[in-house]
């Protein structure tokens, strides 16, 4: 079978394996409607993750979006549609995998089809601002706060928050950056020795969370999605242990799954 397998102009099938970085380079300048933080992430992982991620302010998740996924177990889905509105819904079965819901629990995922899009222009505010000062405008198709750290990774001067616009003029507080969007896989440049913590909270947490950030002394961006704010801490492996037990304390707040398919 080819790597990839084109259903229509606007929908394809590639291998659960490939990375952003391998899609992309085979899609024709056509990209996937909800990304990964990471260009260096399998598709696999990024649904075991959940799939929050660049888009899902306004897209919801990855897997929200997959028409079919096949695994070593189980073929579920269709090459037309998504399944959200006839049977169970896909994405249930397969986000955060393993669980009780999904066909075998055991299964890998080896190829999904999913619709793509035309690579969007992308126009960014950039606002220096605290993170309790935070304002998303409507019309973002993304919006995304940073710390010194990350900022510098992000290209942008300082701590702040960037809003990326896709559909509409950009609008709301904020100076006008370029080359942002181009490095919003932040998570390929973390800090040596660190990884990421990524967990799902409401704003009135994201005071706490920074306070507990500074022990790791790395990034510490949220990401704005349709089911609350994905709070990503970087720091060695012992400073994010303590650092998640104490989030997880806080109320509506969960941390997003971190096993990788293997």
């Amino acid at each position: 079978m080819a790597l990839i397998e084109k259903i229509s102009q606007d929908v394809v099938t590639i291998p659960a394996e490939w990375s952003v970085g391998d899609a992309y380079g085979k899609l024709d300048g056509r990209v996937l409607c909800v990304e990964p933080l990471s260009a260096r992430m399998s598709v696999a992982d990024f649904i075991i993750g959940g799939g929050f991620g660049w888009g899902s302010l306004k897209q919801g998740s990855f897997a929200s979006k997959l028409y079919k996924v096949q695994t070593d177990k189980f073929t579920f889905g269709s090459n037309y549609s998504t399944s959200v509105n006839a049977g169970y819904p896909l994405h249930r079965l397969v986000e955060g995998m393993p669980h009780e819901i999904c066909p075998d629990p055991d299964a890998k995922i080896l190829r999904v089809t999913v619709p793509v899009r035309p690579k969007p222009e992308v126009k960014a505010l950039f606002r220096p601002c605290a993170l309790t000062d935070v304002a998303v405008p409507p019309p973002a198709a993304n919006f995304v706060w940073a710390n010194g750290a990350a900022a510098s990774a992000l290209g942008l001067p300082q701590a702040g928050s960037v809003a990326f616009f896709t559909e509409f003029e950009a609008e709301g507080e904020g100076e006008p950056v370029e080359g942002v969007w181009e490095k919003r896989f932040f998570e390929d440049s973390l800090p040596e020795g660190h990884r990421l913590l990524k967990i799902l909270t409401v704003k009135s947490n994201l005071g706490k969370l920074e306070e507990k950030s500074k022990q790791a002394g790395g990034f510490f961006v949220c990401l704005w999605t349709h089911l609350g704010v994905l709070a990503c801490v970087s720091g060695a492996e012992s400073a994010l242990g303590e650092i998640e037990r104490e989030a997880l304390g806080l109320a509506l707040t969960f941390a997003v799954p971190k096993k990788r398919h293997e």
